[in-house]
């Protein structure tokens, strides 16, 4: 690979010429190289650029090179696509034979489409001469029609508009939606009544107190979840009343034992108490059962 620094004389070298055939428009840089690769041995480099339609093909460029003195060391392409398409095309040239020798010229076929002629863009004699560049716009894309920017406006506008009024809706429904929803606490109450499980009301008071801030409710012993609500100064009229339904959550959980009748009832109004006092208390966590709804 040729690693000769090259001295860029525009951005991209010398503008030798800018050629149009039909729709499509041929380019041609220059790059010499500052220091020879050799003694009497110049390196240079061709950027060809073809712009046209995007439906634009092309066939490799070619050198016009009658003394044999020039070599291609390297060549890479690359292709941009939009409404338009722009080739370029970059030939690192290496000089061959000493002495002062003229640059080769280059040729390059391309056409707008398939179905159309090859057109020629030929640069015999580089750097000998610099024709006045011909305007890009000549292969620009047509306008839009008088009728599109308007119906672009309407539809964006008609968009916005409509997000809107189903964003408001939604927050409306979303809204209503959480006021009907019953709390925690109401649908505990209403879990409270339909259950005969002393074991159950026993998990569903466990998960009211954890959801309340006091951590892992559901996994410690029933000593000591009574512990952690002591040193939290939860009531102790009602901390009673909890370790009585723990008691017989436990008999039930652990011995097999069926309760009675009456200790499930027993047990139903202690949970119910219980949930009063939970509304106006929690550890650290004060208005969740408000928001939660």
């Amino acid at each position: 690979m040729l690693v000769v620094p090259l001295v860029i004389l525009a951005s991209m070298g010398v503008m030798i010429g800018q050629q149009r055939q039909d729709r499509l428009i041929g380019e041609l840089r220059v790059a010499v190289a500052e220091q020879p690769i050799a003694p009497g041995r110049a390196a240079v480099r061709y950027i060809i650029t073809i712009h046209g339609p995007k439906t634009l093909q092309w066939r490799s460029p070619l050198l016009d090179d009658a003394f044999a003195a020039w070599r291609v060391q390297e060549q890479t392409s690359s292709l941009q696509q939009g409404e338009l398409a722009t080739l370029e095309w970059r030939l690192q040239l290496e000089q061959t034979k000493p002495g002062v020798l003229p640059l080769p010229g280059v040729r390059i076929l391309a056409r707008a489409t398939e179905n159309e002629d090859w057109h020629e863009f030929h640069w015999p004699t580089p750097l000998a001469e610099r024709p006045e560049p011909v305007s890009i716009l000549a292969v620009s894309a047509p306008p839009l029609p008088a009728w599109v920017v308007p119906a672009l406006v309407i539809l964006s506008l008609t968009v916005l508009s409509v997000g809107g009024w189903l964003a408001v809706r939604w927050c409306r429904h979303w809204k209503q939606v959480r006021q009907n929803s019953p709390s925690p606490l109401e649908l505990a109450e209403l879990q409270l009544t339909q259950s005969s499980c002393l074991a159950q009301m026993v998990d569903l008071l466990r998960t009211l107190f954890e959801r309340q801030g006091i951590a892992e409710a559901n996994y410690c012993t029933s000593q000591e979840l009574i512990e952690k609500l002591a040193h939290l100064k939860f009531p102790e009229q009602a901390l009673q009343r909890l370790q009585r339904v723990l008691a017989l959550g436990d008999l039930e959980k652990f011995s097999g034992q069926q309760p009675t009748p009456d200790q499930r009832n027993e047990a139903r109004q202690l949970a119910s108490a219980l949930l009063d006092t939970l509304k106006s208390w929690s550890a650290g966590k004060s208005d969740w059962f408000d928001k939660a709804g």
